[in-house]
Protein backbone atom coordinates (compact mmCIF):
# COMPACT_ATOMS: atom_id res chain seq x y z
CA UNK A 1 0.00 0.00 0.00
CA UNK A 2 1.31 3.45 -0.98
CA UNK A 3 1.90 5.81 1.96
CA UNK A 4 2.90 9.34 0.90
CA UNK A 5 4.38 10.22 4.29
CA UNK A 6 6.68 7.21 4.24
CA UNK A 7 8.26 8.12 0.85
CA UNK A 8 9.00 11.70 1.95
CA UNK A 9 10.48 10.39 5.22
CA UNK A 10 12.84 8.03 3.40
CA UNK A 11 13.85 10.82 0.97
CA UNK A 12 14.50 13.22 3.87
CA UNK A 13 16.61 10.60 5.66
CA UNK A 14 18.70 10.05 2.48
CA UNK A 15 19.30 13.82 2.11
CA UNK A 16 20.31 14.10 5.78
CA UNK A 17 22.74 11.19 5.49
CA UNK A 18 24.34 12.60 2.33
CA UNK A 19 24.63 16.05 3.92
CA UNK A 20 26.16 14.64 7.10
CA UNK A 21 28.81 12.71 5.17
CA UNK A 22 29.65 15.70 2.99
CA UNK A 23 30.98 17.71 5.93
CA UNK A 24 34.20 16.89 7.72
CA UNK A 25 35.15 17.80 11.26
CA UNK A 26 34.98 21.53 11.86
CA UNK A 27 32.19 21.96 9.29
CA UNK A 28 34.59 21.88 6.31
CA UNK A 29 32.78 20.71 3.19
CA UNK A 30 34.25 17.61 1.55
CA UNK A 31 32.39 15.36 -0.86
CA UNK A 32 32.67 11.69 0.11
CA UNK A 33 34.89 9.61 -2.19
CA UNK A 34 31.86 7.68 -3.50
CA UNK A 35 30.32 10.95 -4.72
CA UNK A 36 33.45 11.98 -6.67
CA UNK A 37 34.44 8.99 -8.82
CA UNK A 38 35.96 11.25 -11.49
CA UNK A 39 38.43 12.75 -9.04
CA UNK A 40 41.99 11.48 -8.90
CA UNK A 41 43.60 11.10 -5.48
CA UNK A 42 46.19 13.47 -4.10
CA UNK A 43 49.27 12.65 -2.04
CA UNK A 44 50.71 14.06 1.17
CA UNK A 45 53.76 16.13 0.15
CA UNK A 46 55.06 17.34 3.52
CA UNK A 47 56.19 15.30 6.51
CA UNK A 48 52.82 15.95 8.13
CA UNK A 49 49.68 17.96 7.56
CA UNK A 50 46.55 19.13 9.33
CA UNK A 51 43.28 20.35 7.80
CA UNK A 52 44.31 23.90 8.67
CA UNK A 53 47.60 23.41 6.80
CA UNK A 54 46.93 20.79 4.11
CA UNK A 55 49.87 19.62 2.01
CA UNK A 56 48.09 17.48 -0.57
CA UNK A 57 48.83 17.68 -4.30
CA UNK A 58 48.50 15.83 -7.56
CA UNK A 59 51.77 15.16 -9.43
CA UNK A 60 53.91 17.01 -6.86
CA UNK A 61 57.44 18.20 -7.59
CA UNK A 62 58.69 16.71 -4.33
CA UNK A 63 57.49 14.63 -1.38
CA UNK A 64 59.04 15.06 2.07
CA UNK A 65 58.30 11.79 3.85
CA UNK A 66 60.58 12.02 6.88
CA UNK A 67 59.40 13.66 10.07
CA UNK A 68 62.46 15.92 10.29
CA UNK A 69 62.95 16.76 6.59
CA UNK A 70 66.10 14.67 6.29
CA UNK A 71 64.70 12.52 3.46
CA UNK A 72 62.65 13.55 0.45
CA UNK A 73 61.72 12.46 -3.05
CA UNK A 74 62.56 14.91 -5.84
CA UNK A 75 64.35 14.97 -9.20
CA UNK A 76 67.50 13.00 -9.91
CA UNK A 77 69.86 15.94 -9.72
CA UNK A 78 73.56 15.71 -10.46
CA UNK A 79 75.04 14.85 -7.10
CA UNK A 80 75.32 15.95 -3.49
CA UNK A 81 73.47 19.12 -2.56
CA UNK A 82 73.27 21.39 0.45
CA UNK A 83 70.65 22.50 1.43
CA UNK A 84 67.84 20.53 -0.29
CA UNK A 85 66.29 23.77 -1.61
CA UNK A 86 69.06 23.77 -4.21
CA UNK A 87 67.84 20.59 -5.87
CA UNK A 88 67.98 21.12 -9.61
CA UNK A 89 65.02 19.03 -10.76
CA UNK A 90 61.67 17.58 -9.67
CA UNK A 91 59.88 14.25 -9.65
CA UNK A 92 58.70 13.20 -13.11
CA UNK A 93 55.26 11.60 -13.07
CA UNK A 94 54.66 9.08 -15.85
CA UNK A 95 51.01 8.46 -14.90
CA UNK A 96 48.47 9.67 -12.33
CA UNK A 97 45.15 7.78 -12.29
CA UNK A 98 42.29 7.08 -9.91
CA UNK A 99 44.02 3.88 -8.69
CA UNK A 100 47.76 4.58 -8.75
CA UNK A 101 50.53 6.95 -9.82
CA UNK A 102 54.00 6.16 -11.18
CA UNK A 103 56.97 8.48 -11.23
CA UNK A 104 60.74 8.63 -11.19
CA UNK A 105 63.39 10.76 -9.57
CA UNK A 106 65.67 10.37 -6.58
CA UNK A 107 65.37 9.72 -2.87
CA UNK A 108 67.51 12.44 -1.26
CA UNK A 109 68.99 11.73 2.20
CA UNK A 110 70.82 14.10 4.54
CA UNK A 111 74.07 12.57 5.83
CA UNK A 112 73.78 14.78 8.95
CA UNK A 113 77.53 15.57 8.93
CA UNK A 114 78.55 17.56 10.88
CA UNK A 115 74.89 17.76 11.97
CA UNK A 116 71.49 17.40 10.30
CA UNK A 117 70.98 21.16 10.00
CA UNK A 118 74.12 21.60 7.87
CA UNK A 119 74.53 18.13 6.36
CA UNK A 120 74.74 17.25 2.69
CA UNK A 121 71.91 15.56 0.77
CA UNK A 122 72.82 12.58 -1.44
CA UNK A 123 70.52 11.30 -4.24
CA UNK A 124 69.58 7.65 -4.82
CA UNK A 125 67.89 6.99 -8.17
CA UNK A 126 64.37 5.70 -7.55
CA UNK A 127 61.02 4.77 -9.05
CA UNK A 128 57.98 5.93 -7.08
CA UNK A 129 54.55 4.28 -6.91
CA UNK A 130 51.61 5.77 -5.02
CA UNK A 131 48.52 3.59 -4.62
CA UNK A 132 45.62 2.41 -2.42
CA UNK A 133 43.42 5.54 -2.59
CA UNK A 134 41.16 6.06 0.41
CA UNK A 135 39.00 8.81 1.83
CA UNK A 136 40.79 10.07 4.94
CA UNK A 137 39.45 13.02 6.86
CA UNK A 138 37.35 14.06 3.87
CA UNK A 139 40.27 13.98 1.41
CA UNK A 140 40.76 11.41 -1.36
CA UNK A 141 44.41 10.41 -0.88
CA UNK A 142 46.86 7.71 -1.90
CA UNK A 143 47.67 5.85 1.32
CA UNK A 144 50.71 3.83 0.21
CA UNK A 145 53.99 5.01 -1.27
CA UNK A 146 56.59 2.50 -2.50
CA UNK A 147 60.07 3.65 -3.48
CA UNK A 148 62.20 1.19 -5.50
CA UNK A 149 65.92 1.74 -6.06
CA UNK A 150 67.62 1.00 -9.39
CA UNK A 151 71.16 0.74 -8.02
CA UNK A 152 72.66 2.29 -4.91
CA UNK A 153 70.26 2.86 -2.04
CA UNK A 154 70.37 4.70 1.28
CA UNK A 155 72.78 3.07 3.76
CA UNK A 156 70.19 2.17 6.40
CA UNK A 157 68.77 -1.27 7.30
CA UNK A 158 65.22 -0.44 6.16
CA UNK A 159 66.46 0.06 2.58
CA UNK A 160 68.41 -3.23 2.21
CA UNK A 161 65.69 -4.97 0.19
CA UNK A 162 65.95 -2.43 -2.63
CA UNK A 163 62.53 -0.94 -1.92
CA UNK A 164 60.61 0.60 0.96
CA UNK A 165 56.86 1.16 1.45
CA UNK A 166 55.35 3.93 3.53
CA UNK A 167 51.81 4.05 4.90
CA UNK A 168 49.79 7.25 5.23
CA UNK A 169 48.45 7.50 8.77
CA UNK A 170 45.43 9.61 9.69
CA UNK A 171 44.66 10.62 13.26
CA UNK A 172 41.18 12.02 13.93
CA UNK A 173 41.86 13.84 17.22
CA UNK A 174 43.82 15.98 16.86
CA UNK A 175 43.31 15.67 13.11
CA UNK A 176 46.62 15.09 11.31
CA UNK A 177 48.24 13.08 8.52
CA UNK A 178 51.75 11.63 8.26
CA UNK A 179 53.89 8.98 6.54
CA UNK A 180 55.10 6.02 8.58
CA UNK A 181 57.25 2.99 7.93
CA UNK A 182 57.00 -0.27 9.80
CA UNK A 183 60.09 -2.39 9.27
CA UNK A 184 59.79 -5.92 8.12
Amino acid sequence: MFRPGRIEGVALLAVLLLTATAYGEGGQRHAPAALRPHQTPRILTAEEATPRYPSFQRSPAEIVYSGDGSALLAGRGSGPSRPPARLSSWLKWLSWTSTEAHGSGADWHDNCVPDCATGTYYPYSAAVRAYRPRDLGGYLLYTRLTVTYAGARPPYPAYRKGFITFKLVYTAKPESFGWTYRGG
